[in-house]
């Protein structure tokens, strides 16, 4: 009984891995449909100016990301140039994170782009 009680050594970080992953997805989700991509078309890497999105995609992702993870993401994310899928995925997850924000955000956010299919 006293096993069971203890903590699984790792468990937050692949709690936390395991939400990076999920908001990733979802990031990559919100760009390939606005985008009109397959997901496959969207790497964790690319430049969303490689991928085609001028400034009003652009506008229209980060609107897609907020409203999916229920988070505001920095104004320094106003313009396409130099951002990567990556990079809209560290924000999302650290505004995740932090406690201003709802850390339920990731769960919801897979809810409503699985109810989608």
């Amino acid at each position: 009984m006293a096993a069971s009680s203890q903590a699984h050594p790792g468990g937050a970080h692949d709690s936390a891995e395991s939400q990076r992953t999920q908001v990733l997805e979802g990031v990559r989700h919100c760009i390939a449909a606005v985008l009109g991509l397959q997901l496959d078309e969207v790497a964790h890497d690319s430049l969303l100016t490689d991928l085609g999105a001028d400034s009003f995609q652009f506008l229209d992702i980060v609107c897609r990301i907020e409203t999916t993870f229920q988070v505001v993401l920095p104004a320094n994310y106003s313009t396409p140039s130099r951002v990567s899928v990556q990079d809209l995925s560290k924000a999302v997850h650290r505004r995740l994170s932090s406690p201003s924000d709802s850390r339920q955000g990731a769960l919801r956010a897979s809810s409503i782009l699985w109810s989608d299919r």
